[in-house]
Order: structure tokens, then sequence, then C-alpha cells
């Protein structure tokens, strides 16, 4: 759960921090006290968005931190594939700095803005007052079934889009095959390409090998006429090396008697004498080795010209050109077993289409079966927030195949006695759709292991009973999750575990945004404040007491 906010430098805020419980936790305060800076320096610290703006106007940088524990086994599993260590505890923070740049953090760790809001969507569902207009969209109505259908309906997802992308894939190879018209353009020049390149017969790196038998031959006059000269330097006559070396060895054997230092001098000569009759032998066999170059030097020439014009016209390098003769082969082969490519290649396609279907209608299946399941528990959840006569149901209806299966669907309503259920986006109001996403929320909580539920002024467009309903509601999901909910009404807000004052306070001209976590006789002044307004007579406080007991008693 959420244990910990930390908020530096935000909009109207200096310093605050929320110690936050188990249950549920209240904000509330006047309009325009900052109870939106709270929620969005939280969104901002889960990867929402954030720019320079944000920052307290005279500050060079805003930070948010939260600090969350209890963490789930799958989370875990994913900071430790992100080398993020934690002893049960996570702390996500957030620097965004005046030059528009942003830090995030996890457990003082740099993290990918993308990975924070992986992580935090193991931690928190947040929901705000926009949301509830999403039902207005088709799209969200099967996404919260699928999201009420679970694990096991999300598996077959899976397998329904990977089957989706391989019949995809083999659809448009189809598509793109040439037709046999544009083929037989194209079939004088790919046969010349083709033999041209097969009669080639060309090798990786013989180009190199070439070009270095081209260079000797080219200079071969040079080098016989050095090793010539080396030659006849070692070992030409009586002035060459060798034999100097030899009368220097003798020459030293009749003194070496008079002083032992002669001996390791002549014993080196040996070695050099010994090196010298190697070099002589090996030069003397490269000569004999060496080829005229006359006719090779004509052979290489051609080949090495051959190859040139083949890098000038199908690539530059000798690899490149064998990966275009490939490309060719394959062409060619089009061509001539053109019938029989186009039969294989739609066959396939066919095939991965029938194994699509397959699996499409089981995810049908399970959607139906779903949806009755869900039908069933919003009807009840409904009940419990003031829509006493509702019937509720999952209409689907078929469309074009995609990779989130064969069929469409949305919700149909009725919520008066005698009325034919209709279309959910046609017949409910600002605030009945507030009520039904709440529905929707209580139902889906009980099937997720998020720890944290954040209800941004839910209240929208409700007021006596049904917002005595939606307190009992919001009560209910806090047995089993950290609620944090934001509101104006005092019916939810006497359901408080722990209770926050948002208030903006003006001092020395400036104007600042602070939070106090109040005790139970401040909370009860807070609730006849919101029943009564500023005057709060002891009526009222006797009021906000029972209210809170009532709800309490619920």
């Amino acid at each position: 759960m959420l244990k910990h906010i930390y908020i530096k430098n935000v909009a109207l805020v200096d310093e605050v921090e929320l110690e936050l419980d188990k249950g549920l936790n209240i904000l509330t305060g006047e309009t325009g006290a900052g109870k939106s800076v709270i929620i969005g320096s939280l969104l901002a610290c889960i990867g929402g968005k954030a720019d320079k703006d944000f920052i307290k106007a005279s500050c060079d940088e805003a930070k948010i931190e939260l600090t969350f524990d209890c963490l789930s086994k799958e989370l875990n599993n994913i900071l430790e594939q992100n080398e993020i260590s934690t002893d049960d505890e996570l702390v996500l923070s957030r620097k965004i700095q005046s030059s528009g740049k942003s830090v995030f953090r996890a457990n003082g760790e740099i993290v990918t803005q993308k990975l924070v809001k992986e992580i935090a969507g193991y931690l928190i569902d947040i929901y705000g007052q926009h949301e509830h207009h999403s039902l207005l969209s088709e799209k969200t109505h099967l996404k919260l079934l699928d999201e009420f259908g679970g694990e096991t309906l999300d598996k077959t997802k899976q397998r329904v889009r990977e089957a989706y992308r391989v019949y995809s894939d083999l659809r448009k190879k189809c598509e793109g095959m040439q037709s046999p018209e544009e083929l037989l353009k194209d079939k004088e020049l790919i046969c010349f390409e083709y033999e041209q390149l097969d009669n080639a017969a060309l090798c990786v790196g013989e180009d190199e090998i070439l070009q270095e038998k081209y260079d000797f031959y080219e200079h071969s006059k040079q080098i016989r006429d050095g090793l010539d000269e080396a030659v006849n330097l070692i070992c030409g006559g009586d002035g060459d090396s060798l034999s100097q070396v030899r009368n220097a060895i003798l020459a030293l054997g009749r003194i070496e008697s008079f002083d032992s230092s002669f001996t390791d001098i002549k014993n080196a000569l040996y070695d050099a004498e010994s090196i010298l009759e190697d070099s002589f032998r090996e030069l003397d066999r490269y000569l004999d080795r060496m080829d005229e170059p006359s006719d090779n030097i004509e052979q290489i020439a051609e080949r090495l010209d051959l190859i040139n014009k083949l890098k000038v016209r199908y690539g530059k390098t000798i690899p490149d050109i064998l990966d275009y003769f490939d490309e060719l082969k394959v062409k060619k082969e089009s061509i001539d077993n053109y019938d029989i490519y186009k039969a294989q290649a739609e066959a396939k396609r066919d095939e991965a289409f029938k194994e699509y279907l397959v699996i499409a209608k089981e995810l049908t299946t399970e959607r139906k079966k779903a949806a009755e399941k869900l039908s069933e528990a919003m009807i009840e959840s409904l009940q419990d927030l003031n829509f006493l006569e509702v019937k509720f149901e999952f209409r689907f209806e078929e469309c074009e195949p995609s990779d989130n299966g064969v069929e469409k669907g949305q919700f149909f309503i009725s919520t008066n006695p005698g009325q034919p259920l209709k279309e959910l986006i046609k017949v409910s109001s600002g605030g009945e759709l507030s009520r039904i996403m709440l529905g929707f929320k209580t139902v889906i909580a009980s099937k997720d292991d998020i720890p944290t539920m954040i209800f941004d002024e839910i209240d929208t467009g409700i007021s006596g009973k049904t917002a005595a309903c939606v307190s009992r509601k919001i009560s209910e999901l806090s047995e089993n999750h950290q609620i944090i909910c934001i509101t104006h009404l005092p019916q939810i807000a006497a359901a408080a575990d722990k209770h926050f004052k948002i208030a903006k306070n003006v001092t020395d001209m400036t104007t600042q945004t602070n939070v106090f976590s109040l005790s139970e006789e401040e909370s009860v002044r807070e609730l006849a404040g919101m029943m009564g307004g500023t005057d709060i007579s002891s009526l009222g406080i006797n009021a906000a007491s029972e209210l809170k007991k009532q709800v309490k008693r619920k």
C-alpha cells in the first residue's frame, strides 16, 4: 500500500507530507484549496505528464516521493529483473527541473518513465472525474469486460494476438507477390543477371587474394632483383656474409684458450651462421618457386576486372553480390514455379486464418461467459449504489477479424422499471456514469491484486441517499483495499478511517497549500463545515457526529 507522500515546490505547495493508513483515507477542502495538486503530483510521480510549469514560482525544481510497502511477488520479480534492490519497501521519486528535464528513481536507482508506469500498474489504480466519461466509448466496454475476465481470458487474448500476427504476415506476403504479368516483364532481366552471376561463381575473399597476387606479379622484376641481391650478399662468393661469419668463428677458435669470453662470442656467431644459412635456403627456394608472370597476371587482371564490374552493378562487396544472387534465385524460382509458389503461400495464409478463427472463437466463448458473470455482479453492485430496478447486460456484435478477436460490443442498461435496455452511452447522465464506473471498480477490484485505489471527486452529480450508497460502497472497498478519496460530500467523508484537510493560506502576500491530518474532533468539525458552511454551531457538530456514527454502523 501507499504509506507516505512527499511533495515539494509543486504549484502552491511549499512542502507537504502525508502519512497514510490502511482502509479509507479521505481528503477534503474548499474548491481551489489545492486538492488537484495532490493528485496531480501523485500522477506525475508514477509517470504522468509534468513540465516546468508544474514547479512552484521562483523555484528551480520540484520533487515528489511516494513510499510503498507490502509489495507483491510479481512486482518484486520486476524490480529484481531491473536490478532494483528492495526490502519489501519501494520509494518512487521524480525530480522535475525548470529546464523541463525529469529524473525518475526507484529506491535510488535512475529508471525510465516507461518502467515507472509498469511498476505503478502493480501498485495504484486511479479513478478521476474524467474516467467515467470513458464509458461513452465502446472500446472501453470491451476492455472492462476483458479486465473482469481475468488471467484466463488474458492468456487467450495473447494467443489471439499472436495467431493474428502470423496470419497478417502471411496475408501481406500473398498481397505482395507480383502477378505473372509483372514477373514476365522482369523475366529477361532476372534471367540475364542470374546467369551472369551464376557463371561468375564468386567466392568470398577471392578479390582480396587476387589483388595480392596481381600486386606481386606486377612488381615481380623488383622482387626478383631484390631476392638475387640478398642471396648474393648472404652467400655469393668470398666477400659474402656467411663466409665472413665463418672466418670470424675460426679466428676466435684460435684465441679462445686465452680468454673464456671469446668462447661465448664464438657460440653467438655459430647462432648467426645458422640463421644466415636458414635465410639463404628460404630465399633460394622462393626464387625457385617464382613463376614467370606473363600468363598469370593476364588471367588475374581479367578476373579482377570482371569482379569490379559486378561490384558496380550488384553490390560494393562480394557478400553483397552473393546476397543479391540469392534474391535472384528466389525470383527466378518464383517465375519458373509461380503457380506452385502462389498456391503454397495462399494455403499457408488460409491455414493460419483457420487457426486464428479457432482461437478467436475460444475468446468469444470466454467473453460471453465473463459477460454473464459481469452482468450479474454489476446488477448487484449498482443496486447497492441506488439503482434499485436496474437491468444490465453486455451485447456482442460481429466485426472484422483483428488482433482483438472477431467481436465488439457494448453495455446496455435500464435504470427504471418498464424501460427497455438501451445503449449505456445514450441513456446515462454524468452522475449515473460516475456511479456505474464505481460499480465496475468495485466488481473488478474483487478480482485484482492492486492494493491502492484512488478516487478523485467521484461524487460529481450525486447527493442525498445516492451519496450515502456511494459512501457505503467505498467503505466496502476499503475493507480489502487501501482507498484514497477526494470528496466534497460529507456522507463520503464521514466514513474516513483517516481524514486529511487541504487548505490554502495567505501569509506575507504568499499563497500556500497545506495538508493537515485531522483528529477525530477536528474531523467532526470539518464535516460540520461541509454540511452547514462556515458558521459551525453545536447543532452542526452534533449532526456531523451523528453522521459519522451512522456511517460506521453501516
